[in-house]
């Protein structure tokens, strides 16, 4: 519904329309001419599809053996914030903005023989939240330690805390670590930024010579994933932060889809989610 114009029709907004219906066909024609220009250029047809994007096993494992390889803090972070943005199935910018109060770890005492050990995330504010509530993602450890971002996450930590010179935070009031950024840029009260994601995985894929267009939002592309691998779509939804429906987004926040586990036999990264 365009609210302005039945306004405008209503007399309660003295103001016409901005965007008449000339507008309209105008930026029709002009994406059928951007179409059309695609065509005959012979853009790649594959850009933006399912063939686009990194979801190999091969292939990520390459990824983060090449960002371990760096031996620097900067190549454990990017390998860090790759892994998480797989396992949470997150955009890039949601990770880069995670503090430190964002993450912690819950207990499962009856899931599997030893029970099992999450890391939590909150969401106050993703761009993904349809109903402004609080969100919680969680997910398990990686079968395969090069890919779990348990691992990477706490090699991030020991070299920032304990190899490198920023200080181990303070845990005694609030003020002094709420905050610290998960995934530092300049300083720890500065976020990681986009260009440096953008430019580490550029670099990687030049050094790897992987051809895809994906850089910095690998993990928007694992809700496809999960689903082709056998989660069923509802579980995907609540996963991906996408429920629509009232029940699961307003009041179901806080239940774990277990369903939406990826098959273990093809070393796929476990995910749990609390929506």
């Amino acid at each position: 519904m365009d609210m302005w114009r039945l306004q405008y029709s209503m007399q309660c907004n003295p103001q016409f329309p901005s965007r008449p219906s000339t507008v309209k066909e105008l930026l029709k024609r002009k994406k059928t001419q951007s179409h059309q220009e695609s065509k005959a250029a012979f853009d790649d047809i594959g850009a933006g599809t399912m063939v686009d994007f990194v979801h190999s096993d091969q292939t990520i494992q390459q990824i983060v053996d090449c960002m371990f390889g760096e031996k620097t803090e900067s190549g454990l972070k990017h390998r860090a914030d790759m892994l998480l943005c797989l396992g949470f199935s997150s955009r890039g910018d949601s990770i880069r903005k995670l503090r430190l109060p964002n993450i912690g770890l819950i207990s499962f005492a009856d899931e599997g023989v030893c029970g099992a050990k999450l890391l939590r995330c909150v969401w106050r504010k993703p761009k993904r939240n349809q109903f402004g509530n609080i969100e919680e993602t969680a997910l398990m450890r990686h079968r395969e330690a090069q890919r779990c971002p348990f691992d990477a996450l706490a090699l991030y930590f020991f070299s920032r805390w304990h190899v490198g010179d920023e200080p181990w935070p303070d845990f005694s009031d609030r003020s002094t670590w709420y905050p610290i950024y998960v995934l530092k840029g300049a300083n720890a009260v500065t976020k990681s930024t986009y260009p440096q994601q953008y430019a580490a995985m550029n670099e990687v894929y030049r050094i790897l010579g992987v051809q895809s267009s994906v850089k910095t939002q690998p993990g928007r592309k694992q809700a496809s994933a999960a689903e082709n691998k056998g989660a069923s779509a509802s579980s995907v939804d609540r996963q991906s932060h996408w429920a629509t429906k009232s029940r699961v987004g307003a009041y179901a926040k806080h239940s774990i889809p277990f369903d939406c586990d990826l098959d273990q036999n093809q070393a796929d990264i476990i995910y749990h989610v609390l929506c």
